[in-house]
């Protein structure tokens, strides 16, 4: 997936607990692993792992109390880019723009799917929702 729902829900009046998200490899720079479900239309939180080497699990309530998993994603709202089939080619510098044989978009409102599209690029790199 090429999002990160829980960014969201950090703030300046929440911020990241940075002693729980220790960058320890620039493989992850946000020092964690979201692990997301979707139930019912809904967008949940289902695990977070350290971006380490070792990946053991964060207790949810370690980032919110009243949380457990899975956590409804209440917080986000926007679209999910998830990259489908077969690997197509690659972009030199950007990992985030390897071209797959299509991708889905999901469209979430405060947790919600409103809806589900899936989609390729044309032969000039325009995306087409379908």
């Amino acid at each position: 997936m090429k999002n990160r729902p829980l960014e969201s829900f950090f703030t300046k009046s929440n911020p990241k607990p940075k002693n729980l998200f220790k960058v320890s490899t620039t493989a992850c720079w946000r020092g964690y692993i979201g692990i997301y479900c979707i139930k019912n239309n809904k967008l949940y939180l289902d695990k977070l792992l350290k971006g380490d080497i070792n990946s053991a699990i964060i207790p949810l309530p370690q980032i919110n109390t009243d949380w457990k998993s899975p956590q409804l994603c209440y917080w986000f709202s926007g679209e999910l880019f998830i990259k489908r089939g077969k690997t197509k080619g690659y972009r030199e510098m950007n990992p985030y723009d390897t071209i797959f044989e299509y991708q889905l978009y999901i469209e979430i409102k405060n947790g919600n799917v409103l809806g589900v599209y899936k989609s390729s690029k044309n032969k000039d790199g325009k995306v087409l929702k379908e």
